[in-house]
């Protein structure tokens, strides 16, 4: 069962971090860390890592759209 496990969480993991470099523009810097799912593996936890930089872009992004 613990094989079965990592297989989902790398197959979740790969699929996350192929989302987020579709959906996100090339000036950002966003990293998949970590993926927890539940024993019923019915839920998941993904941990993300954002650059400082890409932080204040969306900040910035934030305050021109609620304007």
């Amino acid at each position: 069962m613990i094989y079965h496990e990592q297989k989902i969480k790398d197959e979740i993991h790969r699929l996350a971090s192929e989302f987020i470099e579709r959906e996100s523009n090339r000036n950002t810097l966003i990293t998949v860390t970590n993926v927890y799912i539940t024993k019923e593996l019915k839920k998941a936890i993904i941990w993300i890592s954002i650059s400082k930089q890409t932080l204040n872009y969306f900040k910035l992004m934030s305050i021109k759209t609620s304007k």
